[in-house]
């Protein structure tokens, strides 16, 4: 028997349009070990994205039971294309470098098999419902499920090529929350997934789509409030196991992006935080996480390989006090440092290639008065050189050096 039943709708819609200007110079390989092949490119990207978020919100007691029940439609509408021609130019005499090199025009005659115009649509169309269940006291009972149908479609136009990859796929989720005592909180969950972001524009040599990847994910943790709800302590264990994921074409040159799709990745880690006000005007957020992500099945890579670019160790802590009293009240300071633990750099060459762990120390000041607030933020305070990531040695991103920001904000 239903009661007190009440019914609301959501709706949400979002348009997305991002023009790119791609142009440079490439390097190629060393030939006779004297001479680098260069080519030139220059053309455009455009990339439009466009989704809606419909559901309904329900709420409703069965007996003692209370349901909030949704029932919703996702779609989502990606467009990615690149244009643009290619030009070689004259080889680069590394005994001899000359760079002082004219810039080609659209007008100079074009290079075969430099020209290139792709593009790449990505439809994905979901259905979802959940029912969020409480029951009489201290337990809550999450049950869920989406269907996604996804098309991907990449044309060629210059090849006059065009693949397509259709799939569909049913992702459930289940969780309970078991509240023992108030301040105490017990949870667990799991989940299945898919993420089309990751092979958006992406392709094989041959010019084919891949198909989304999936993540299967098991967790389960405990949360405690302490100081009245005023500061939180989360501690969770968990396993995501990935499947059909993105990596580099081992057979890549110097100015391509190619991809391959490996097999599975398993990620086993645990996550420690603790966020919240400590005394009035003292706030802290800080984190711990351990993983341990490998390689599980794979015709590329070995078994038991790590996955690249991933920490076994990282943390971080930030702490801002804002004085709240006197002449100088609203002034604050904060003051944050974190640390990324060495990992796995290099997909291909060398495999063994690591990337140095690091510590970045950062620093804020900010005044709060009324409806206005400004501040300025000190990112990297002692100018450390780090590297963020990498496709192997000698291919480094490297991290921003000693960066102020500043902003002033008011409230109306």
């Amino acid at each position: 028997m239903l009661e007190h039943y009440h019914l609301s709708s959501l709706t949400g819609i979002s348009l997305t349009f991002l023009p790119g200007q791609l142009r440079g110079i490439n390097y190629g390989s060393l030939t006779d070990q004297q001479f680098i092949d260069r080519t030139y490119s220059d053309g455009g990207s455009v990339y439009e994205s466009y989704t809606t978020q419909t559901g309904l919100l329900a709420n409703f007691n069965t007996g003692s039971i209370a349901h909030q029940a949704q029932f919703g439609v996702d779609t989502s509408l990606d467009r990615e294309r690149f244009f643009g021609f290619g030009i070689s130019l004259r080889s680069l005499d590394i005994s001899n470098p000359d760079y002082d090199i004219a810039r080609p025009s659209a007008d100079t005659p074009h290079t075969p098999g430099l020209d290139y115009n792709q593009q790449y649509n990505t439809d994905s169309y979901g259905v979802f419902l959940q029912d969020q269940i409480k029951f009489q006291g201290n337990l809550i009972l999450v049950v869920a499920g989406q269907i996604d149908w996804v098309t991907i479609t990449a044309s060629d136009y210059v090849a006059g090529t065009a693949d397509t990859n259709y799939s569909e796929t049913f992702s459930p989720r289940i969780g309970i929350v078991y509240q023992p005592i108030k301040p105490l909180s017990l949870y667990a969950n799991y989940s299945r997934g898919l993420n089309t972001a990751d092979i958006t524009g992406r392709r094989t040599r041959t010019g084919q789509t891949f198909a989304p990847s999936l993540s299967t994910q098991y967790e389960a943790g405990i949360k405690a409030d302490f100081l009245d709800g005023k500061l939180s302590a989360v501690l969770a264990a968990y396993q995501i196991t990935r499947t059909n994921v993105l990596t580099a074409d081992p057979l890549n040159n110097a100015d391509e992006d190619f991809n391959i799709q490996i097999g599975e990745q398993r990620s086993r880690g645990i996550d420690f935080s603790v966020t919240g006000e400590i005394l009035p005007g003292w706030n802290v957020t800080a984190g711990y996480s351990y993983i341990n992500a490998i390689i599980t099945k794979d015709e590329v890579y070995g078994v038991g390989s790590p996955v690249v670019f991933t920490p076994h160790n990282s943390a971080n802590l930030w702490t801002t006090y804002r004085i709240q009293s006197g002449d100088l009240q609203g002034l604050g300071f904060g003051l944050g440092v974190y640390f990324v633990d060495e990992r796995p750099g290099g997909e291909f060459v060398p495999r063994d290639y690591k990337i140095p762990a690091y510590t970045r120390l950062d620093a804020a000041l900010f005044y709060r008065r009324d409806s206005w607030e400004a501040a300025l933020n000190f990112e990297n305070l002692f100018d450390s050189e780090y590297i963020v990531n990498s496709r192997g040695a000698g291919s480094e991103t490297f991290g921003a050096p000693f960066t102020i920001r500043g902003s002033l904000k008011v409230r109306f």
